[in-house]
């Protein structure tokens, strides 16, 4: 989908799924308490860590979706769990 938008720059393309998320996940706030966990969870400095990364993430893959063929990118972003069970492997832990 991301080569049928050329016109679009890939950050546009990612504001544009961010956006979505919000407001997909908006309804979520009207349960009670939902707002105070969001709140405590939003403190900490591993919440806005793993929020870089994603946007990042998503940022990258935009990119890549546009350079490469689709079908190799989708597969090296399936294999990063196989990579994270290899490196536990290497380290001697088990999976």
């Amino acid at each position: 989908m991301v080569r049928l938008l050329p016109a679009l720059s890939p950050l546009q393309v990612v504001t544009g799924r961010l956006a979505f998320a919000l407001a997909a996940s908006a309804p979520l706030l009207a349960w009670p308490g939902a707002r105070a966990a969001l709140a405590d969870a939003a403190r900490g400095p591993a919440a806005w860590t793993l929020a870089a990364l994603m946007t990042a993430y998503y940022l990258l893959a935009v990119v890549a979706f546009r350079l490469a063929p689709v079908a190799d990118v989708a597969l090296l972003l399936a294999a990063a769990p196989l990579c994270a069970l290899a490196l536990r492997r290497l380290r001697g832990e088990r999976a």
